[in-house]
């Protein structure tokens, strides 16, 4: 699907590489069009936003209860395969994916490609009030590893030569970071970041 995207893209404005945004989940799939499926040729940079490069231990917590086959837990992976992938007809394998353990795999596998630039940026919540969605699993992930969007740790999001944790004076959650509320969230205007990442690249060339 990318690749035909970009190849089209390609073919209407002649240009040869793009550089590429990508949020949540979807920055692990762009890495691995980059570097598995040779989708480097295509790509001049890419940029991650919230992306769980290291894993979330949600996914390993979840993975963990469904041994249990708990109803509950099996409708919560559904619902967080939806935030994390759309819909999914496998849930469980999504989830499973981006686990800790299997994450440490898919970064063995899919190092990053010399002729492209990497960067990250992730928001954190502050307080379960933030966005209450993610207020359980926020204060799961504060418990077991500080700083976290509700979804992904800070220190997971994290890669690439830059990295840029965005601060604001309302904590934003790991969809907030996508502008769904379409309003500024405490003093910042989350389009504008977008628009900020654009105007840094052109700043180096890309």
């Amino acid at each position: 699907m990318l690749k035909r995207n970009l190849s089209d893209l390609a073919e209407k404005t002649g240009a040869t590489k793009f550089n590429l945004i990508a949020h949540s989940k979807g920055g692990i799939d762009t890495r691995y069009f980059i570097s598995t499926l040779k989708g480097h040729q295509m790509v001049a940079s890419l940029s991650t936003i919230s992306t769980p490069h290291l894993g979330t231990p949600i996914a390993d917590y979840l993975m963990e209860k469904h041994l249990s086959r708990d109803c509950v837990t099996k409708k919560l992976i559904q619902r967080l395969s939806f935030l994390f992938g759309g819909q999914s007809p496998a849930p469980i394998e999504l989830i499973r994916d981006l686990s800790v353990k299997e994450m440490r795999v898919f970064n063995q596998l899919n190092p990053n490609m010399d002729n492209v630039f990497y960067q990250s940026f992730a928001s954190t919540m502050t307080k379960p009030q933030d966005d209450l969605f993610y207020a359980l699993s926020f204060k799961y992930l504060r418990r077991l590893v500080g700083e976290n969007d509700g979804m992904v740790p800070l220190e997971s999001a994290v890669w690439g030569a830059n990295f840029k944790h965005i601060h604001a004076s309302q904590g934003i959650s790991h969809a907030g970071i996508t502008d769904v509320i379409r309003k500024n969230i405490g003093d910042v205007d989350i389009p504008q970041i977008y628009l900020d990442i654009i105007r840094g690249l052109g700043a180096l060339g890309l």
